[in-house]
């Protein structure tokens, strides 16, 4: 609602925050914000990667494929699947209508 009020004309909603913090807080609080903005979609991303490989690693393989897989086989697999799901993430982003690319 701030960003509104002082900036009327913004052609990107999305960037209301970065605007706000880069016009109206000295430099060092506002890339203090714009860094823990920045942390909290890292640390979101880990947590569905980490997610998504153990899921895969232990419910699906371990389960299913191979019941006796040891533990260097499945560090494997949890690893194939957080590199394949990273990957997967950035052909969404780069397909997506909706991120803009500048």
């Amino acid at each position: 609602m701030a960003a509104r009020v002082k900036f009327p004309g913004l052609a990107h909603a999305e960037l209301a925050l970065p605007t706000l913090f880069a016009s109206e807080l000295p430099a060092g609080i506002g890339a203090l914000a714009l860094a823990a903005i920045f942390s909290a979609e890292v640390s979101t991303a880990d947590a569905i990667l980490f997610m998504l490989a153990t899921s895969l690693s232990q419910d699906l393989y371990r389960r299913f494929i191979s019941p006796a897989a040891s533990d260097r086989q499945l560090l494997r697999v949890a690893r194939l699947a957080a590199v394949g799901g990273g990957l997967a993430a950035v052909g969404l982003a780069l397909g997506s209508s909706s991120i803009s690319r500048r």
